[in-house]
């Protein structure tokens, strides 16, 4: 959980967990080139109007939950991550959040490859690859 600073999480592999990586509040910093594999709810989570991390280069698979969320006005960069084989969302965006999310695979999810809900919410989303997520 990270709730200020900015960290560099990289170079990990991240097995069951419920969330991979969680960043809240004040959070930052980077996750990069991690295998986050089989947590419960959510391999990354970003919310909080502050966080801004930048999150690249990552494998999001297997998970019980989905890939990534980003609620609570959260935003940060979301870009070059395969995102794939998750039991919900590839890409949850909810609750008044702006991410950029850019260059990713993301594929097979059983949630839907990107869902996008509520008031407020908004995102640039470019130069994604989507293919056969399930409704």
């Amino acid at each position: 959980l990270i709730t200020e600073g900015c960290p560099l999480i990289k170079d990990c592999e991240i097995t069951s967990w419920r969330i991979g990586v969680w960043i809240r509040s004040l959070g930052a910093g980077v996750v990069s080139n991690n295998t986050i594999t089989q947590c419960g709810d959510c391999a990354v989570v970003v919310e909080g109007a502050s966080s801004r991390p930048l999150v690249t280069r990552n494998k999001l698979i297997k998970g019980k939950g989905g890939g990534i969320a980003v609620g609570c006005r959260g935003r940060g960069r979301i870009t070059h991550n395969l995102i794939s084989e998750n039991g919900c969302a590839g890409v949850l965006i909810e609750g008044g959040s702006n991410p950029t999310i850019s260059n990713n695979i993301i594929k097979n999810n059983e949630g839907g490859g990107l869902v996008i809900c509520g008031k407020g919410t908004r995102s640039l989303f470019e130069q994604n690859t989507l293919h056969d997520n399930i409704e």
